[in-house]
């Protein structure tokens, strides 16, 4: 309860108001080299950047809540997005042509809490915070009442996630002109490498506390669900410790396509 900000508005309910902001920004850019290398051979090489970073506060500082990114996101999100290409177009003689790519692309997604301590265990809440996936705070959700802590039902953090995702791909077309006919044909093969440490649920732990909790055994006195959560006795625990969540994933595909078409000129 320490953690949480004073009342800064009369009454004892909708009595605190808080103001912030969140910062969200992108840098990208694109390179391309082209040669013609003879009359026979072009060639081509192109990279393209694109990165974004989003920080987003909360509301009530170290106890987590509603944060001031973009839709309401509290936390920081890392993004990083590169691609290349090395091509090239070869004219094998007059009538027979073939252009050809390798090319990579990856995809890197990083988020984190507002806070990564052990901040259960600070609270004296025992077995929640008990690796490096399970660091910062749990989701507090509390009936009639802002939600605490940190989880995608709370600030819009699917924290902690790792993500990464590598492509390679190999292309090559070829052009047969026969008289007034052409007849193409090539192969796309594509290797895809998916790697991903997820973050929600929230691997600290989802508790929630409600009236219920703290009510008599006939439930005909209502109890308080903030009593339930002072005395952290919550009535549904999502618990902390999902071992196939935090492992890491990842996954190898290949495909290969083939191609083949006629076109005739008149």
């Amino acid at each position: 309860m320490k953690i949480i900000p004073l009342p800064n508005l009369p009454g004892i309910s909708n009595n605190y108001v808080a103001s912030g902001s969140g910062s969200f920004s992108t840098n990208a850019f694109d390179t391309r080299i082209d040669a013609q290398v003879n009359a026979r051979f072009h060639a081509f090489g192109r990279y393209s950047y694109f990165g974004s970073s989003e920080i987003g506060p909360t509301a009530l500082g170290p106890a987590g809540g509603d944060g001031f990114g973009i839709g309401g996101y509290g936390g920081q999100s890392l993004g990083r997005n590169q691609s290349a290409i090395l091509g090239g177009g070869y004219a094998v003689k007059p009538s027979l042509l073939t252009d050809f790519r390798i090319g990579f692309f990856r995809l890197r997604v990083l988020t984190s809490k507002y806070d990564n301590s052990d901040f259960a265990t600070t609270l004296g809440m025992p077995g929640l915070n008990v690796n490096e996936f399970s660091q910062g705070a749990p989701a507090f959700f509390v009936d009639g009442q802002s939600s605490l802590g940190s989880g995608l039902n709370v600030n819009r953090c699917n924290c902690d996630l790792t993500q990464e995702e590598n492509q390679f791909q190999i292309v090559d077309n070829w052009t047969r002109i026969i008289g007034n006919h052409s007849i193409r044909f090539g192969a796309d093969l594509r290797y895809l490498q998916q790697y991903r440490v997820e973050g929600a649920p929230n691997q600290a732990g989802e508790l929630t506390f409600a009236a219920t909790a703290t009510s008599n055994p006939s439930n005909t006195v209502p109890g308080r669900s903030w009593a339930g959560n002072a005395s952290a006795w919550p009535l549904d625990l999502l618990p902390a410790v999902y071992p196939a969540r935090r492992q890491c994933r990842g996954s190898r595909e290949a495909g290969l396509l083939l191609r083949a078409g006629h076109v005739a000129r008149e």
